[in-house]
Protein backbone atom coordinates (compact mmCIF):
# COMPACT_ATOMS: atom_id res chain seq x y z
CA UNK A 1 0.00 0.00 0.00
CA UNK A 2 1.48 3.32 -1.03
CA UNK A 3 1.47 6.44 1.12
CA UNK A 4 -1.22 8.02 -1.03
CA UNK A 5 -3.48 4.99 -0.68
CA UNK A 6 -2.95 4.97 3.08
CA UNK A 7 -3.81 8.65 3.39
CA UNK A 8 -6.91 8.19 1.25
CA UNK A 9 -8.00 5.24 3.40
CA UNK A 10 -7.50 7.28 6.58
CA UNK A 11 -9.44 10.20 5.13
CA UNK A 12 -12.36 7.95 4.15
CA UNK A 13 -12.33 6.32 7.60
CA UNK A 14 -12.37 9.75 9.20
CA UNK A 15 -15.34 10.80 7.07
CA UNK A 16 -17.26 7.56 7.65
CA UNK A 17 -16.66 7.11 11.37
CA UNK A 18 -16.01 10.68 12.45
CA UNK A 19 -13.26 12.07 14.64
CA UNK A 20 -14.96 10.94 17.86
CA UNK A 21 -15.26 7.25 17.02
CA UNK A 22 -12.06 6.81 15.03
CA UNK A 23 -9.67 6.51 18.03
CA UNK A 24 -11.90 3.89 19.68
CA UNK A 25 -12.12 2.01 16.40
CA UNK A 26 -8.33 2.07 16.07
CA UNK A 27 -7.93 0.71 19.63
CA UNK A 28 -10.37 -2.11 18.95
CA UNK A 29 -8.67 -2.91 15.66
CA UNK A 30 -5.29 -2.97 17.41
CA UNK A 31 -6.59 -5.35 20.08
CA UNK A 32 -8.09 -7.60 17.40
CA UNK A 33 -4.81 -7.72 15.48
CA UNK A 34 -2.88 -8.52 18.68
CA UNK A 35 -5.26 -11.37 19.55
CA UNK A 36 -5.13 -12.70 15.99
CA UNK A 37 -1.31 -12.67 16.09
CA UNK A 38 -1.33 -14.49 19.42
CA UNK A 39 -3.62 -17.20 18.02
CA UNK A 40 -1.44 -17.46 14.92
CA UNK A 41 1.69 -17.95 17.04
CA UNK A 42 -0.06 -20.59 19.16
CA UNK A 43 -1.21 -22.44 16.04
CA UNK A 44 2.29 -22.33 14.54
CA UNK A 45 3.80 -23.60 17.80
CA UNK A 46 1.26 -26.42 17.96
CA UNK A 47 2.07 -27.33 14.34
CA UNK A 48 5.81 -27.42 15.09
CA UNK A 49 5.27 -29.50 18.23
CA UNK A 50 3.18 -32.03 16.30
CA UNK A 51 5.80 -32.24 13.54
CA UNK A 52 8.51 -32.90 16.13
CA UNK A 53 6.36 -35.53 17.85
CA UNK A 54 5.74 -37.35 14.55
CA UNK A 55 9.44 -37.21 13.69
CA UNK A 56 10.32 -38.59 17.11
CA UNK A 57 7.83 -41.46 16.74
CA UNK A 58 9.22 -42.24 13.28
CA UNK A 59 12.78 -42.27 14.61
CA UNK A 60 11.77 -44.56 17.49
CA UNK A 61 10.24 -47.01 15.01
CA UNK A 62 13.37 -46.94 12.85
CA UNK A 63 15.58 -47.51 15.89
CA UNK A 64 13.41 -50.46 16.95
CA UNK A 65 13.73 -51.98 13.46
CA UNK A 66 17.50 -51.59 13.53
CA UNK A 67 17.67 -53.14 17.02
CA UNK A 68 15.54 -56.02 15.79
CA UNK A 69 17.95 -56.63 12.86
CA UNK A 70 20.97 -56.76 15.16
CA UNK A 71 19.22 -59.12 17.59
CA UNK A 72 18.74 -61.71 14.87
Amino acid sequence: MTTGELLLTLLIALLVFGPDRLPALARHLGKFVAIANRYKQQALQLWEDQKKELLLQENIKKAAQVDKQYDE
